[in-house]
């Protein structure tokens, strides 16, 4: 919040730079949809391109300020002052790591059946059409709120 009100005009260039980066990732969306599907989607031989999965999850994860607002806001009232500290954030990890891997696997089941109806052309023009939808509408939400 303080760096917000000390530096607001950086903060403003960098929710612009952010509604733009949205706003191509919905037209990307959009015009991938009406691309024809890859005929081979295996990834045999160019795993060497890309880092792991855990590699990818962890930095995406690390650098998300929403993460960074959620320990810093939801933590504090949790913590009793007058206890000792560490065995309160062992507990508290446990249980986030605990909903955590609740919360991924289920979007995992969930992607795995989506990947299987996205071999269907129909369903996936659909489907990139309305993602891409949904990040243009993101990004003129961003921009309406500066």
């Amino acid at each position: 919040g303080a760096l917000v009100t000390a530096l607001p005009q950086v903060f403003r260039l960098i929710a612009i730079a952010g509604a733009l980066y949205v706003a191509w990732l919905g037209v990307s969306s959009i015009r991938g949809a009406f691309r024809p599907a890859p005929t081979d989607v295996s990834t045999e031989g160019r795993t060497h391109l890309r880092r792991p999965a855990f590699a990818d999850g962890f930095l995406v994860q690390i650098a998300n300020p929403k993460a960074v607002l959620f320990f810093t806001a939801i933590l504090p009232p949790f913590l009793d002052i007058d206890r000792p500290a560490a065995p309160q954030l062992a507990l508290f990890a446990l249980a986030v790591i605990g909903m955590d891997v609740i919360a991924m696997s289920a979007y995992g089941l969930a992607g795995a059946v989506l990947a299987r109806r996205m071999s269907e052309p129909r369903f996936r023009r659909v489907f990139g059409v309305f993602v891409g939808s949904l990040l243009l509408i993101a990004a003129v939400l961003i921009v309406s709120r500066l």
